[in-house]
Parts: C-alpha cells; sequence; structure tokens
C-alpha cells in the first residue's frame, strides 16, 4: 500500500536520508517538495534520451533542497517521474504497463499511448515549433521527453473526454475527495491551489480546474468547470503555442464563465 504520507526513504534507500527523510509522496503531487529540477542536472553532453530511473539516478547524487517540503510551490517535473518509480517498486510493473491495465483499458481508450521508439500509434502527430527566424521546424523528440511519470502520453479529444467523464462519475476514484486531502497553495495570497496534475479554485461547491503546458513539440491545455458543464480542450502540435489558448481564457472571463479570482496567465507562468 502508499499512504499519501510515505516518504521517499521508504522506496528510495539510495537517496540521501536528510533529504529523503522530509520528502512526502504528497509533496511530490502538489509540487511542494523543493526536489530539484532534473532537467537542470542533465550533462549537456547527453544525446539519449533521459528515462523515469535516469531522474532517479540523478537525484540520488544530490543532498540539497529548493526550500524545506510542504513550505513553498515550485513546479518540478522530478516529483512525477519519482513517483512514477514508486509505482513500480510497489507493483512490480513497468509504470507504462500499470497505467495501460488499470486506467486505459477499463476506460477503453483505443486512441490513448504511451510513446516510445518501437510504438505504433496510427496517425500520430509529429510535433513542431519556430525557428529563431519564424519558420516551423521539426521538433518533435528531445532529451528529456520520453519520461513517463510526468508525460509521454498521445491521445486524442475522444478519448479526452471518456477519461472527463470518468472523473465526472467516479469510475476510478473520487477527485474532488482526494484534492480535498492533497493541495498546496500555487502562489502566495492567492486562491490558486494545485494538486495531483490540476491547478484550481474552490468557492463553495464550485470548482474551476486547469492545466497548461509545453514540450517537445506540443502545447495543450485542459479548463474544466465540472458544475458549469464546461470542458475546454486545446491540444496542439506546435511548441510554446499558447495564443489562441490565452484569447479563449480571456473571452470566457469577459464573459464571467470563469472567475474573476481565476489568473490563468501565472498558473500557465507556474509550469515553465
Amino acid at each position: 500500500m502508499i499512504s499519501y504520507e510515505d516518504k521517499l526513504s521508504k522506496f528510495f534507500p539510495q537517496f540521501d536520508g536528510v533529504v529523503s527523510n522530509r520528502i512526502k509522496i504528497k509533496h511530490l503531487l502538489t509540487h511542494s517538495s523543493g526536489i530539484l529540477d532534473y532537467e537542470s542536472l542533465i550533462p549537456s553532453s547527453r544525446q539519449v534520451q533521459i528515462k523515469d530511473a535516469d531522474v532517479v539516478s540523478l537525484l540520488a547524487t544530490e543532498n540539497k533542497l529548493y526550500f524545506e517540503p510542504g513550505t513553498e510551490f515550485r513546479y518540478s517535473n522530478s516529483g512525477y517521474c519519482l513517483l512514477s518509480q514508486i509505482i513500480e517498486i510497489v507493483t512490480g510493473a513497468p509504470f507504462e504497463l500499470f497505467v495501460t491495465e488499470n486506467i486505459f483499458k477499463p476506460l477503453k481508450l483505443k486512441n490513448t499511448y504511451y510513446y516510445n521508439i518501437y510504438s505504433k500509434m496510427p496517425l500520430r502527430a509529429l510535433g513542431y515549433a519556430l525557428s529563431p527566424s519564424n519558420q516551423v521546424i521539426l521538433a518533435d523528440q528531445s532529451v528529456t521527453s520520453a519520461t513517463k511519470g510526468d508525460g509521454c502520453i498521445y491521445s486524442n479529444i475522444r478519448d479526452f473526454q471518456v477519461w472527463n467523464e470518468s472523473l465526472v462519475n467516479n469510475t476510478l476514484f473520487n477527485l474532488f475527495e482526494e484534492l480535498q486531502k492533497v493541495q498546496a497553495n500555487a502562489l502566495p495570497n492567492s486562491p490558486l491551489k494545485y494538486g495531483l496534475g490540476w491547478f484550481f479554485t474552490q468557492q463553495d461547491k464550485t470548482w474551476e480546474l486547469y492545466h497548461s503546458g509545453s514540450t517537445s513539440g506540443f502545447s495543450n491545455a485542459v479548463l474544466w468547470l465540472p458544475q458549469k458543464k464546461i470542458l475546454m480542450v486545446y491540444l496542439t502540435n506546435l511548441a510554446d503555442n499558447h495564443v489562441i489558448e490565452e484569447k479563449i481564457m480571456q473571452v470566457l472571463k469577459a464573459h464571467k464563465v470563469i472567475n474573476n479570482t481565476f489568473d490563468f496567465r501565472k498558473a500557465l507562468s507556474l509550469t515553465r
């Protein structure tokens, strides 16, 4: 069994005890662990893609944190890579297989896959980016785009709708009950919180949930207003492409579909 209160030292004896005895699973799930960004630890000469197990190896050599766990918020993909490895340690199964058997198959997600170099994904969109001269260039993969705990999933709008319906119906778990247990303040003096992969605000029984980001060749965003039965999913195969997303969000906010306290620009900036 895994508990939100479990410490990293339970799973990673190779970590410095002073560090791993202070970080709990709930800190990883809320980006409040203070653990270093693994991207900053990758040698500049590396050309082979980093895997989640490599992230563990990189972090095991460090004995410092950005801040005391639970005291601040700092977005770090390291935490979710560690979480994928905890799943492998506890279940004895590859993380990709665990997710496929416990999420993709039960929900019958027919067009959702984890990427690897051997994947056969029909009609997969390739990723692109803008060059310094504003030309569209192929940018499908990078050294950091193969880790599975913090990404690497390819899907489409139809499957995302099925996933969202599972959250509405509590098919796999009750998201809102879990968010009450696992959350962190994303910004000082702000109602914006983070937990379990969502930036969110909650006023009385009204929730507003959002996430946005960009990786090698791709940008995406999700806005979910469950009480208003509104779901916006924005998927694009161009890196750092948030212009249309921001215009949509501005219109929704101007028409008071989104609460004025919800600052999506700050939420987006926190993932950079």
